[in-house]
């Protein structure tokens, strides 16, 4: 499916591939959303399956053979049978399948295509260039403004340039309030103090504060040129000039400002009110990156390079199930655990008889039997080991926590600057008031991906987790159900009544639960932090050398 999208979208949309990124659509905001919504959604149940399909795998390759559990019993070592194990694989057995292992966990969804399949699918948004004018009333009303003669523009005569055909879109569309739209002081504070202005362009500060006329016409002007490349060419905020400070490190703070916007001042000039030029066109784009997303093919074609590997070549009968463990001690007894029937895991790890061999001579005997009796109430949580329960909670703690400062300072950070509550942006919605991180052009648009999607990649961990404690349960459930009724085995090749294995420990009562919460919440992780291209515009064109990559 991916490479038909990627050949697709390059002979489709081969005259819209700039560095890398087609362009699929660019208009209306609301379709792009749409269109982002239900991607993420095809995404996120992709790569939820294969994270389950590469957990099913590596269970299997972690699970160990007979002659491998013969060996380790010899040693006084024992094995995990029928769960995920990480233990297992430390040289417990054989190497082939150790580096299956590995190499489905470094090329499965758990590492790096969540870093990355998220971002193949992204928006681009429009940030306007600007010019900021103080002046006062006369400027609107001498339609035949002229600078060229002034000392200043001997030497600035692209900017007079652009300040006279500023004033001449102002005269022209002034009555029309779908062009010019009048705001108070406070408004005009809230809508331009943003990295990025998007919907509105030129804006004229109006004052009636009379200072040295200009020599042409007696109008007087003031500039202050604003965008969203503003701190890039010079430093500091796009929105510095509200402050009334001009080619400056120093912050300014917009909270501040509008509280006082009755007193506002810049230059010495009370602004009385505000004229914004409206931009009837917004410029959304939906882009994909064919980087990534050969990116992503590459890492599937590995992958499911080994999943055939595994199920076609591989030859060692592994016992994966409860089933295929009993099935092999019923038929070959173990010598060195015989009669210890009512051995426990206590005994082997932690009873007051360690199960190690004794040492006599050159033989091993066999060591005394233990009996460790438990309660009679057993709870689940028994099944799985300490470090399971400890690695598992301790993740969940740490994303948990992490989350919640996240959202905390996210939170804080929109309504101090923009008095703001941080849910009115809307769901998943692309607003440039709320990102996160400035990362840098085109040739940076990975660093922006790998930022964006590291809560993905600790979500695929945090998955695998809980997929072995409740397997974990399961396991020992299972188990116990042969004391409280006969049953036939489930075993991977079953012979007679024994019965074939569709899942590993998992039924598809939990398993299926499982997938549909993990694609529920990748798909709510990618429209917490996704990556979002902001393109500048002047003058209803694009600067496309001033694009910019950001969260």
């Amino acid at each position: 499916m991916n490479t038909i999208l990627m050949i697709a979208g390059v002979v489709k949309y081969q005259k819209d591939i700039t560095n890398g990124v087609a362009t699929v659509y660019e208009g209306n905001c609301d379709i792009v959303d749409s269109w982002m919504t239900w991607l993420h959604i095809m995404i996120n149940a992709l790569s939820s399956i294969l994270l389950g399909a590469s957990n099913y795998t590596m269970q299997c390759l972690a699970s160990p053979t007979r002659k491998e559990i013969d060996r380790a019993h010899a040693k006084g070592d024992w094995l995990d049978i029928g769960i995920p194990s990480v233990r297992n694989i430390m040289g417990r057995v054989s190497w082939k399948r150790a580096v299956l292992w590995s190499l489905h966990q470094a090329v499965s969804p758990s590492i790096p295509i969540h870093l990355l399949y998220n971002s193949v699918v992204f928006k681009a948004v429009d940030s306007n260039r600007y010019y900021a004018l103080l002046v006062n009333e006369g400027f609107l009303e001498d339609k035949r403004l002229s600078l060229a003669g002034t000392p200043d523009c001997r030497h600035w005569s692209e900017e007079c340039s652009a300040i006279e055909k500023v004033q001449r879109t102002f005269a022209r569309n002034l009555g029309d309030t779908s062009l010019v739209q009048r705001l108070e002081p406070e408004e005009c504070i809230v809508k331009y103090g943003v990295q990025h202005l998007s919907g509105r362009s030129d804006l004229l500060l109006i004052t009636s504060d009379h200072g040295q006329a200009h020599a042409a016409n007696n109008t007087e002007y003031y500039t202050r040129y604003g965008g969203s490349d503003w701190g890039t060419i010079y430093g500091g905020l796009p929105f510095q000039w509200i402050c009334g400070r001009y080619l400056t490190m120093a912050t300014c703070d917009i909270q501040s400002v509008k509280q006082n916007a009755s007193k506002w001042t810049l230059e010495g000039r009370k602004i009385d009110y505000c004229l914004s030029q409206l931009e009837k066109r917004r410029h959304c784009k939906l882009q994909f990156s064919l980087g990534i997303l050969a990116a992503v093919i590459a890492m599937n074609f590995c992958k499911c390079a080994s999943l055939f590997y595994t199920y076609w070549v591989e030859r060692d009968q592994p016992l994966v199930t409860v089933g295929d463990a009993l099935a092999s001690f019923l038929d070959n007894p173990d010598e060195l655990t015989k009669g210890r029937c009512l051995m426990s895991r206590f005994d082997v790890s932690r009873g007051p008889l360690l199960w190690r061999p004794v040492e006599t001579g050159l033989a091993c005997a066999k060591p005394p039997a233990a009996t460790h009796y438990a309660p009679a109430l057993r709870h689940w949580s028994a099944a799985a080991t300490q470090t399971r329960w400890f690695v598992t909670m301790g993740l969940s703690t740490c994303v948990l926590t992490a989350a919640a400062a996240l959202l905390g300072d996210g939170a804080s950070d929109i309504s101090r600057a923009w008095d703001l509550s941080p849910f009115a942006l809307g769901f998943g919605k692309a607003d440039v008031r709320a990102t996160v991180a400035r990362v840098g052009r085109h040739a940076d648009l990975v660093s922006v991906v790998l930022l964006a999607n590291l809560p993905q990649a600790l979500y695929s961990f945090l998955y695998l987790t809980y997929n072995g404690l409740i397997t974990s349960f399961l396991l020992a459930t299972d188990w116990s159900q042969f004391f409280l009724r006969p049953k036939t085995l489930r075993v991977s090749a079953p012979r007679g009544l024994q019965r074939s294995t569709y899942y590993l420990q998992l039924p598809f009562w939990y398993s299926i639960p499982l997938i549909i919460a993990s694609t529920t919440l990748n798909w709510l992780i990618s429209q917490s932090v996704f990556v979002l291209r902001i393109e500048e515009w002047q003058d209803g064109k694009p600067v496309q050398s001033l694009s910019q990559g950001t969260c």
